[in-house]
């Protein structure tokens, strides 16, 4: 698996990480959660694994939720109206996804089984969105600089970051930057 297909964790907030799993939206669009089981690998890489075996609607509905995130946050960047479909779509997986706690003999966890395994974790992801927009760290909020990139990330610090990921996006700016100015 090259870089660019590569399951990304390093956007700052649950919500992000899952807007991630498409990549360099400006330009050729890469869709990192093409199947049920990179759909799995996703829930493991954020701590948020279910137990029963994942559906085509299951990758449906998660991606839909993306989607809707995915613009909601991109207008609230540029400074835009964020568009109320997508704020009612976002409300209604958290109203009908709320999770839940149970004890089991190991301490407490998220109930196994249920009608809808994969709606607790719907409703986190959703969570998490009206917790950032709706706090501090909305101003956090940036897109990647990288033209080749435009991931939302969280810039947390003094210093606001220009890139996502100074390792990635910025040493490659960086360096076509170079390039271009030493050119003759």
């Amino acid at each position: 698996m090259n870089n660019v297909d590569a399951l990304r964790f390093d956007a700052g907030s649950l919500l992000l990480n899952l807007v991630a799993t498409v990549g360099r939206r400006y330009g050729r669009a890469v869709e990192r959660l093409g199947s049920r089981e990179r759909l799995r690998d996703w829930l493991v890489g954020v701590g948020l694994e279910t137990r029963r075996a994942l559906t085509d609607e299951d990758l449906a509905r998660v991606r839909r939720l993306r989607e809707d995130l995915d613009e909601l946050f991109r207008s609230v960047a540029a400074g835009k109206r964020p568009p109320a479909g997508a704020i009612e779509r976002v409300n209604g997986v958290v109203a009908s996804c709320v999770p839940r706690l149970t004890t089991t003999g190991a301490g407490l966890a998220r109930p196994a089984g249920g009608p809808d395994p994969l709606g607790p974790v719907l409703g986190l992801v959703a969570a998490d969105a009206i917790r950032i927009l709706a706090g501090v760290e909305r101003g956090d909020l940036r897109v990647c600089e990288a033209d080749d990139c435009r991931m939302l990330y969280l810039a947390h610090g003094r210093r606001a970051r220009r890139w996502c990921s100074s390792e990635r996006c910025g040493n490659r700016s960086r360096v076509a930057s170079h390039r271009a100015r030493v050119r003759p």
